[in-house]
């Protein structure tokens, strides 16, 4: 419930230490990246409540298993999805990302088979890094 809008970055099929994840009641839409449904160690992934259209072979493979919610989006063939009316009316509005481009870089190896046909194309500028970021650590005892 952040107002977040925009795809899912390709980037976040690098976050293998990720267990939860949770982007429901936001405005975010496209394809829901197979590197994400991908992560070993995924738990619960909550992408409900937006405007996603598609969800590949490993990402339905997390929703029979009841690790990924997806109602409330705009995918056809799936049960518990927003209706025509309400997609088309969120489609016709124009939604932009300042830099589409940075959507599809991918700063780690991921496995190729997991990328969708939004995946990172041929010629892309150099993987960015995230080591400056730093490790968030549970304050408190332990």
């Amino acid at each position: 419930m952040n107002q977040l809008t925009g795809p899912i970055p390709q980037s976040f099929g690098c976050l293998k230490s990720m267990n939860y994840l949770d982007l429901s009641h936001n405005r975010m839409y496209g394809t829901v990246p197979e590197s994400l449904c991908k992560l070993r160690g995924l738990v619960e992934l909550n992408l409900k409540v937006n405007y996603f259209t598609k969800v590949g072979p490993e990402c339905r493979k997390l929703i029979a298993n009841k690790k990924l919610d997806i109602k409330m989006n705009c995918i056809l063939g799936l049960p518990l999805q927003r209706s025509p009316e309400e997609c088309k009316a969120f489609f016709l509005k124009q939604h932009s990302c300042p830099n589409p481009s940075e959507l599809n870089i991918v700063p780690c190896k991921i496995d190729a088979s997991a990328s969708t046909e939004e995946s990172e194309p041929m010629g892309m500028a150099p993987p960015r890094s995230y080591a400056a970021l730093q490790r968030h650590r549970p304050s408190g005892p332990r």
